[in-house]
Order: structure tokens, then C-alpha cells, then sequence
């Protein structure tokens, strides 16, 4: 882990125990109970509070970790506890949850720990937490027990559970809507839910039905998105990506080596080592060039135009037209703003200053923070107060060649 190189924004940087079909494209992968260790390691007591786009303090630091808001609900720690605070800082769902993630339709999902002291076992560290999970809805009242070992973001009415070895959907009166059945599986999306059968993968509507038959290598865990959705096909001279319709017809020829699903009308391909973007039809409207790119978000997708150490990254509009360049900004827009992490001359924090740019790459909001996060319904959360002398002796060991996980960090 090197402090210097920090992912600047918590939809990159944390990746929380749902994402049950991976990234955007799509290789399952286990899901995760915890926030990557760095940021309750490296922001060790600090205290989190909440900013506006213009720069405003509107919620002052006082909760020992913070996310993002969604549903006018954010998740917030008060010692080892998660609950949910509103928009005016207020604690409106008490902590009681050692994990709890955004809201989405009106419900949240939320793990308590399975272990017992009448186990007779001594208690596990928190990385190594047996959780289950359920959802709560905005009062904080249980709509489905915490009874799963993972769980999804509801889509759709439906909410992603994980029981024993299968993957099911509950719906939101908090009944099995569908049984777990499927050895691997995603959330909804425009009505239909990416499910492996047999090692195959296919779509499947809300009632369970299978409306687009197993047959792909893998497929997107966004599932569709304007009508259309990434999967991979195995060929004779190696699995490629394309895109299907809702029909399961491949639409865009599969001989891509990456794609992401589609974002504000174009989506992300890799070929031969370059990527651009395609619009629905499949045509190239971005040329395939860059050494990597990103989606869009609010009309501005980041690509880098030269590979070496230290990249060559800017940012570009829907027509590929150059918005600006700026190695120091590798953040989706959002809310208008890009949130960066900034090493002045004679800075003593290890991770930097943060601030936000906005579309233009003109400084909006100085960077004086100690930690900030991208903007979600106008409110960003930062954090002040990092234990400043374990980061200096983490980096002063990592600069000396030395491993960078230091014990008790």
C-alpha cells in the first residue's frame, strides 16, 4: 500500500461486501464485510463530517467514519458501530450494525456479527467477522433479517441475498422472492438480472423465469444498461466481449478484450491493448487510442494518453474532445466536482491535501482538507485529525524499500 498513490474517491477505493459479480466487468469475485483496511488504518482517529459543493462545512466532524449520502441517509460510525445520520447530521438510525451500506430503494443493507460468547471461541478481529446481513428501511426498522451472508443493493424490488452456497432475491416486504438456486448471481437491472447455471451465464426476470438462456463465458454484473449488456464469449482464439440485447442477440460483435457497460450512451472497449468508446449501435465515436479509459459520469470520462510511471491522464466529453489534462485528478465528476488529492511543496501530511476541481479543471474548493471523498447528493464527506506519525513512519519504511504493512498500523 503506498500512501502517495491513494485512490482518490470511496466508489473506487471501497469496494463493500455486495458487489457480488465484481467490477464492471464482471469476473465474480468474493464478496467483502469491510471497507478496505486503509482507511480506518491510515485515517485512525480522525473525525468525519460533511462539505458542500461550495465549499462549506454543513455537518461538523464528529463521527469516527462516514459515507456517502443516498436516499438523504448516510452511514456513519460512532465507535465500533454503524448507523445512519440525515442530512443535517442528525443520528436518525442508531448504531447498533458492524457493517452498513448505502441506501438504495428505500431500503439498507446492514451485517451484524454472527459470533457468540457462548461459542466458547475467543472473539475474531474485525477483518476476520462472521457477519450476516439484512435490510433496514429509513426508520431503521428490520425488513429482512440479518440472516445472509452477503447481500445487494435493491434493484428492481428486488434485493441480491447470499444463503449457504446459492444466490436468491428477497423482495421488499422482506419474503424469498426467488429461491437461492443460482451458484452465482447480480442485482436487477432495467427488469432483468445477470445468473450463472451450470457455469453458464444467462438473465432471469423478477419472478424467476430464465428469459435469456446460460450460454456466456460471463456476464456484466450491471446487468443492462440502456438496453444493452456486456458479455463475454468463449472463441476459438480466446473469450471476447460483446454486447446483447434484452432478446439475448448479439448485437455488438464480440472482439473486444475489455468492455464496461454503457454510461451516458457509450461504453468503454479494449482492443489490442488501446481503448475508446462505442455508442449503441457499436460504431467507434471515440477512437480506440488511449492506453485506458474510464466511463463517463456528467459528460466526462478520464483516459490516459501516454503510458509510463507516471501516466499522462486528462479528461475528455462525449464527442472525444480534450477537456482538460491533469495527472492529478483520477476521480469521476460528480455533482460538478472532481475531488483530488494534491502534494504541496512542503506539505507535512503524508496523503496530501484534497480539494475538488470542477469540469474545466479550474480549482473549486482548495485543497486544505486532510482526507475528502467524492460528492453524492451535494455532500461530501472529509476527515480531519489522521494519526499523522504512524503515516509519516508508514511512508519513511516504504521509502527505504522496506515492506509497507507495519504491525500495529
Amino acid at each position: 500500500m503506498n500512501v502517495r498513490s491513494l485512490k482518490t474517491t470511496a466508489s473506487v477505493a471501497v469496494v463493500v461486501m455486495v458487489v457480488l459479480g465484481g467490477a464492471a466487468l464482471l469476473a465474480p469475485t468474493r464478496a467483502a464485510a469491510f471497507t478496505p483496511d486503509y482507511r480506518g488504518v491510515l485515517l485512525k482517529g480522525a473525525k468525519w463530517g460533511y462539505l458542500d459543493t461550495a465549499g462549506r462545512v454543513v455537518i461538523a466532524p464528529k463521527f469516527d467514519e462516514a459515507k456517502g449520502f443516498s436516499g438523504g441517509r448516510a452511514a456513519v460510525r460512532v465507535g465500533d458501530k454503524w448507523g445512519y445520520a440525515d442530512v443535517r447530521g442528525e443520528v436518525v438510525i442508531a448504531p447498533a450494525f458492524d457493517a452498513a451500506e448505502p441506501f438504495s430503494q428505500g431500503l439498507a443493507a446492514v451485517a451484524v456479527e454472527a459470533w457468540s460468547p457462548t461459542l466458547g471461541t475467543p472473539r475474531p478481529t474485525r477483518a476476520a467477522m462472521d457477519l450476516r446481513w439484512g435490510y433496514v428501511d429509513s426508520a431503521g426498522t428490520a425488513v429482512v433479517p440479518a440472516l445472509y451472508q452477503a447481500v445487494g443493493a435493491f434493484n428492481g424490488g428486488r434485493g441480491l441475498v447470499k444463503k449457504g452456497d446459492k444466490f436468491g432475491y428477497v423482495g421488499r416486504d422482506g419474503k424469498v422472492a426467488i429461491e437461492p438456486r443460482f451458484e452465482w448471481a447480480c442485482g436487477f437491472s432495467e427488469g432483468l438480472a445477470p445468473v450463472q447455471i451450470d457455469h453458464k451465464w444467462g438473465f432471469i426476470d423478477p419472478s424467476g423465469n430464465v428469459v435469456i438462456e446460460p450460454q456466456f463465458r460471463t456476464a456484466s454484473a450491471d446487468g443492462f444498461r440502456g438496453g444493452l449488456a456486456a458479455v463475454q464469449v468463449e472463441e476459438a482464439f480466446g473469450n471476447r466481449w460483446g454486447f446483447i440485447d434484452r432478446t439475448g442477440k448479439l448485437v455488438i460483435a464480440a472482439e473486444y478484450d475489455y468492455v464496461t457497460s454503457f454510461s451516458e450512451g457509450l461504453a468503454t472497449v479494449r482492443q489490442n491493448g488501446k481503448h475508446g468508446y462505442v455508442d449503441a449501435t457499436g460504431r467507434v465515436v471515440v477512437p480506440i487510442k488511449y492506453w485506458g479509459a474510464e466511463p463517463f459520469s456528467e459528460g466526462l470520462a478520464r483516459v490516459e494518453e501516454k503510458s509510463d510511471e507516471t501516466g499522462h491522464w486528462g479528461y475528455i466529453d462525449l464527442a472525444g474532445r480534450v477537456a482538460f489534462s491533469d495527472t492529478r485528478l483520477n476521480a469521476p465528476l460528480r455533482d460538478g466536482l472532481i475531488v483530488a488529492q494534491v502534494f504541496k511543496k512542503g506539505d507535512d501530511r503524508p496523503m496530501g491535501s484534497w480539494g475538488f476541481y470542477d469540469a474545466a479543471g479550474r480549482v473549486a474548493i482548495r485543497a486544505t482538507l486532510e482526507w475528502a471523498e467524492g460528492f453524492s447528493e451535494g455532500l461530501a464527506p472529509f476527515a480531519t485529525g489522521a494519526n499523522h506519525a504512524a503515516l509519516k513512519r508508514m511512508q519513511e519504511i516504504e521509502d527505504r524499500g522496506a515492506p509497507a504493512d507495519v504491525p500495529g498500523l
